[in-house]
């Protein structure tokens, strides 16, 4: 005996997405181009960092400056920055 679901008939399979659609893909792209960059233009890499330093508040979250120094445990959920 099969059990049969009205709503599975309707929706239909489930498409999966293409691996060049993920976001995953594109962040290990570009991980190794950056790598690439830097070991094969150096110097290019070096003027790439404004850009760097641009996008850099948007994915530090709570703390967004890196450059100092700064203490966050797993006992404190508060991260101070000295």
């Amino acid at each position: 005996m099969a059990l049969s679901l009205a709503a599975d008939k309707e929706t239909g399979p489930v498409k999966k997405t293409k691996w060049y659609r993920q976001l995953y893909f594109w962040v290990i792209v570009a991980i190794i181009l950056g790598v690439l960059v830097g070991w094969l233009w150096p110097g290019f890499g070096t003027a790439m960092e404004p850009v760097g330093m641009t996008w850099r508040p948007f994915v530090g979250g709570v703390n967004s400056s890196w450059t100092e120094k700064s203490s966050c445990g797993r006992s404190t959920p508060i991260c101070t920055i000295s």
